[in-house]
């Protein structure tokens, strides 16, 4: 047995106590706790498809760059 379905599951456990608890808790923020609890959900699918890849014997395929976007935070400018 490979590790992956086992390490997947556990993951997938720890993710769904994330999001339960995140919407348990901050169900009342509606507004701040859906993006949160959808963006914990993608994860947690695109781990278990990764994973599952992974166990399957297929590596994910290289991405090309997006043209176009910069990366990280926006220089800080400082005044003179």
């Amino acid at each position: 047995m490979t590790p992956a379905p086992t390490l997947a599951s556990a993951l997938d456990g720890i993710l769904a106590a994330l999001c339960a608890l995140v919407w348990g808790r901050f169900a009342a923020f509606g507004t701040l706790a859906a993006p949160l609890h959808n963006r914990l959900n993608r994860a947690r699918q695109r781990l278990a498809r990764l994973l599952a890849n992974l166990a399957a014997g297929r590596r994910p395929r290289p991405r090309a760059p997006r043209p176009g976007r910069g990366g990280g935070a926006p220089s800080v400018r400082l005044p003179r």
